[in-house]
């Protein structure tokens, strides 16, 4: 499966564990909340140590042309 994620593999894991589809719901979004923290703190974490420029995202952030979703009629 090309989309298969560890979060997939989580699922699996719990519901074998004998949890519920609900239990692993809540299980699974707080997960995702706490990786969603430590991608945040882990950014900034780097953009004090020096290691990560945020002049250099904000440069490719503002040269890189707009796309959308939305037809132009």
């Amino acid at each position: 499966m090309d989309n298969y994620s560890t979060f997939d593999e989580l699922d699996e894991y719990l519901y074998r564990q004998g949890y519920s589809r609900t239990e692993i719901r809540q299980i699974i979004g707080k997960l995702e909340d706490y990786e969603k923290a430590t991608v945040h703190d882990s950014i900034f974490d780097s953009l004090e140590n020096g290691t990560f420029s945020l002049e250099s995202v904000i440069r490719e952030a503002i040269t890189e042309p707009e796309t959308s979703t939305a037809e132009v009629n």
